[in-house]
């Protein structure tokens, strides 16, 4: 047992490297054709960040695993909620005070990021650590 808990940490600890490497060998390729500056920085973040969450829910699907990121019981309820949510953001009239620099940082901050997290780390990486360490309390 001693044997799959290490295994598992360390497939872990490799996804999340591999991870990091991802998001760091796009924005370097993205700047070869851009200009770096904040806003470029935060578009090439969010670019290898869709990117990544593409991966993962194939590589999930691939292996049969479950990204169980919502409730099984509020699925729909949530998924819908949520979308309103993003419409009402998106298309308040302060974020186009700003022009499309607003709108594309407010998308990069309150859909991207939470949602590539969620996938990875609660998604893929809490279903992975759940079927090793089965605790009743957790």
């Amino acid at each position: 047992m001693i044997k799959i808990k290490i295994k598992t940490l360390s497939y872990i600890v490799g996804l999340l490297t591999a991870v990091q490497l991802t998001l760091f060998g796009v924005k370097r390729f993205f700047f070869v054709f851009i200009e770096r500056n904040e806003f470029t920085d935060s578009v090439a973040t969010m670019l290898a960040m869709v990117i990544l969450s593409g991966f993962t829910i194939m590589i999930a699907q691939k292996r049969g695993n479950d990204l169980s990121v919502f409730p099984r019981a509020f699925k729909k309820f949530y998924i819908i909620g949520t979308c309103a949510a993003v419409f009402i953001c998106i298309t308040a009239p302060s974020n186009y005070t700003g022009g499309s620099t607003a709108i594309v940082m407010l998308i990069y901050s309150a859909v991207v990021t939470p949602v590539f997290e969620e996938l990875l780390f609660r998604g893929y990486i809490w279903n992975k650590l759940k079927t090793v360490y089965k605790n009743k309390l957790g």
